[in-house]
């Protein structure tokens, strides 16, 4: 099967522009049937207007090459810790920072992704932040505080070297 090329992820993650095209050869997975179906996509002002059948021309001045590639609607990750995650066997840990989270996010077709619980003051300062009209990570969303029954994992202490990296 083709590599899966999450390319409705893309056009979500960038800001509703006017910008319109007819995306053409591209996989739209039938969920039901358990199939993927050639079809064409009109997007107009950032927007699908409509999907066709392939076999359904669309007219357009610009015209692009979905390359056979499927295309299907971005995830939202409703559970994350961008304070770091250790690996299955938990032998390692890893810390790639907000950022990083939200850009491996994306590149796994994750448009938008709970932080259940990281250093507030990180967290709802990143989340608040202005970014670019064009977007290159995941949309992040914080519930802020962690509150749990004692002895939950919420009381685990977060060591300052690993909240705060550049601290070190």
């Amino acid at each position: 099967m083709n590599k899966l090329w999450l390319l409705l992820a893309f056009l979500l993650a960038k800001p509703a522009v006017a910008e319109s095209f007819v995306l053409e050869n591209v996989l739209l997975p039938d969920f039901e049937q358990r199939q993927l179906l050639p079809v064409s996509v009109e997007v107009e002002n950032g927007l699908i207007k409509q999907v066709v059948a392939a076999s359904q021309e669309l007219t357009h001045d610009d015209v692009r090459d979905g390359q056979g590639q499927v295309i299907m609607p971005a995830f939202i990750d409703m559970h994350s810790h961008s304070m770091g995650n250790s690996s299955l066997d938990r032998s390692d840990y890893q810390y790639i920072g907000i950022r990083g989270t939200a850009n491996a996010m994306l590149y796994a077709g994750v448009h938008g992704w709970l932080d259940l619980y990281s250093v507030e003051e990180d967290i709802l300062g990143y989340r608040n932040a202005k970014h670019h009209e064009a977007r290159d990570e995941a949309q992040v969303f914080a519930a802020g505080p962690c509150f749990t029954v004692p002895t939950g994992h919420c009381n685990l202490v977060i060591p300052a070297s690993l909240a705060h990296p550049t601290k070190r």
